[in-house]
């Protein structure tokens, strides 16, 4: 959902971007900030969607810890001292 967002920001800023009323009041070509001028409603909708892909992405990273700290959490218990990850024995042959 957070990669669907992304994308869907990306193309609206590109839109944007590329608009007839919009007018680029400054770039900074070391961070690749752009500071832009443009259609009222389409800033709306930009910002609206930055905010949400931002939301987004912050869910996804703590969704990301949480299942990685649920999976060491059971690495540590199915795997402690003593305990070996299971194998498959090859069966003898006479």
């Amino acid at each position: 959902m957070a990669v669907a967002t992304a994308a869907q920001r990306n193309a609206l800023l590109d839109d944007f971007l590329g608009h007839k009323e919009t007018e680029i009041l400054m770039f900074d070509e070391k961070t690749g900030g752009v500071k832009a001028m443009g259609n009222k409603i389409m800033m709306r909708n930009l910002r609206e969607v930055s905010a949400y892909c931002l939301h987004a992405m912050k869910r996804a990273r703590d969704v990301n810890m949480e299942t990685a700290n649920k999976l060491l959490e059971f690495a540590n218990t199915a795997f402690s001292k003593g305990k070996q990850f299971p194998s498959i024995r090859a069966e003898k042959t006479h």
